[in-house]
Parts: structure tokens; C-alpha cells; sequence
């Protein structure tokens, strides 16, 4: 396990590589199909902007990190890494909304380590949402590398980013969770949670998030749960009773404490909903 806390947005520590890129502005707000046109330089009319930072000097920050290689007796040819970051908006005044995330690994000399294709660098990636003025959110998965290096640092790149001020946010409706619990079914360990809804609506959850710590409450990993990984997870309104069958089996690093495991539910409606004044805007309107 590698872990370490980041203090800067940019740099480059023993066991952990940050690269924060922040989109500030985008020019030309356009709909679904509509092509982003730039504006004349005689034209009087103010330049449209849809996300117009208000510089108070926060960004996007890694405040820590770990990774567990779950497999390093394993006679074949690749390891199994379990790696999880904390992602802190440093901003006192605006939230973000939505940013693309990758993560990879690196060895001693800050070199990616090839993937099990051996066709490109091993990598984790996903998007992270609906960060306010001083909080954070995690992400994290299991990256398949090949053994020819042992991983020894984490490189984090987000980009772009997008922001609104605070006042202007409405937040998706927050799915609680609590009583977080390992089962074991068949031999099997069983992820068992429960999840409060305080609106009337049913929630279909696109994706969580699910992290690990060990006895010390230090990230060790963590592993994303999607769709297409297991069964739809699909939130009624009240409190509610649900588990998870597959993401802990082979997932799990063996340092983890089965009583602090945290998991975080993905309901976000669809971006163009989010923002519909600029669907179409570069790739991360269209991307779900």
C-alpha cells in the first residue's frame, strides 16, 4: 500500500504525481448539434460564457491517496491494483460541477506502467461531480498492470473542469447511506447498505463509488461499481435495505477494516439536464 496527502494542486512527491487542470471559461454557448461559433472581434455584444469562474483562487486539489496491489503472488503476467483519490474543492465560492478524472501508476522512475494490453498506460477514469466550496469526493477502481514494475506512485489528471457559483447550484437529491456491513453468502463476502431517499421519487443509480480503509483510516483502494459491472441499483423513496454481490469479491484488499467501508451513490441526472444552456459543449455535455 501507497499512500500519501497532497497539499499543492500541481506537484510531484515520493509517492504521489498531481496534475490539476482547470477549464476557466468557454466561449459561445450552443445547444444539442449547434456548433460553437467565436465571436467577430467588432462585434459589441458581450461574449456568452457558460461556466465563468469567479477566481477566488480554489481549484481542485488531491489531499490523499493509496493503492493495495491485490495480487502480488500471482504467477500470471499482470498485478491487480486497487487505488483510490480524495478530491478537495479548495473554492469558498463555487461548486463543481462536473470533471473528467484519470488515474494511473507509476514506478520508482514516474514511468506509466503499461496496461494488460501491452498496447497503452494502465489507467482508471471516470468523472466527478457536484463538489461544494470546501468539500470533497472520491474516486477509485482496480487498474490491471503488467508485473514487469511494481507500481509506486499514483499520477491524477483532471481535466477539464467545469464551475458555478454556489448560489446558482441546485443540488442533485442526496442519497444517504449508512449501516454499511460485509456479509459473507457461499463463501462470498456481500457488501449490505442502507440507503435513505427523502424525496418521492425512485432514483436509478448509474454508478458508486465504494472505498477502502484499513484499521488506521487510511485509504488502501476502492472500486467503482457500474451498470453493466452488476445489477442496476434502483433507490425507492424511505429507507431502504441493498447490497452489492460482486465488487467486493477479488476487489478488497486484505488490510481493509470491513467496518469503515464507504459507499457512494451516483445519481446525477444526465448532463444536458444539468445544464441545458450548454449541451453540446465539448465532450463532457455529450458524454452520458
Amino acid at each position: 500500500m501507497r499512500k500519501m496527502v497532497v497539499s499543492a494542486c500541481v506537484g510531484l512527491s515520493a509517492r504521489v504525481v498531481v496534475a490539476v487542470i482547470a477549464m476557466t471559461t468557454l466561449a459561445g454557448c450552443s445547444g444539442p448539434g449547434e456548433e460553437l461559433v467565436a465571436p467577430s472581434s467588432d462585434s459589441t455584444t458581450p461574449e456568452a460564457t457558460c461556466f465563468e469562474r469567479l477566481d477566488d483562487g480554489g481549484d481542485l486539489e488531491v489531499t490523499d491517496s493509496g493503492f493495495t496491489v491485490l495480487n502480488p503472488d500471482d504467477p500470471d503476467g499482470s498485478y491487480r491494483v486497487s487505488v483510490a483519490v480524495e478530491v478537495t474543492n479548495t473554492s469558498a465560492t463555487e461548486t463543481m460541477v462536473v470533471a473528467d478524472i484519470a488515474v494511473r501508476l507509476l514506478d520508482t522512475e514516474g514511468v506509466k506502467l503499461r496496461g494488460a494490453s501491452d498496447e497503452a498506460t494502465a489507467f482508471a477514469s471516470g468523472r466527478l461531480k457536484f463538489i461544494a466550496p470546501g468539500g470533497s469526493a472520491y474516486f477509485g477502481d482496480v487498474i490491471r498492470t503488467w508485473k514487469s514494475q511494481e507500481p509506486d506512485s499514483v499520477l491524477v489528471e483532471i481535466e477539464p473542469s467545469y464551475w458555478r457559483a454556489e448560489s446558482e447550484v441546485t443540488y442533485p437529491e442526496q442519497l444517504v447511506v449508512s449501516d454499511v456491513t460485509v456479509a459473507e453468502v457461499d463463501g462470498e463476502p456481500i457488501l449490505e447498505f442502507t440507503v435513505v431517499n427523502s424525496s418521492s421519487d425512485r432514483y436509478n443509480v448509474e454508478g458508486s463509488q465504494i472505498v477502502f480503509r484499513d484499521d488506521q483510516g487510511r485509504l488502501v483502494g476502492g472500486v467503482r461499481v457500474v451498470p453493466w459491472y452488476t445489477e442496476l441499483l434502483v433507490v425507492k423513496p424511505g429507507s431502504h435495505e441493498y447490497y452489492y454481490e460482486r465488487p467486493l469479491r477479488h476487489n478488497m484488499p486484505p488490510s481493509t477494516d470491513q467496518t469503515s467501508i464507504e459507499v457512494y451513490l451516483d445519481n446525477v441526472p444526465p448532463w444536458e439536464e444539468v445544464e441545458p444552456a450548454c449541451a453540446g459543449v465539448f465532450e463532457l455535455a455529450t458524454a452520458e
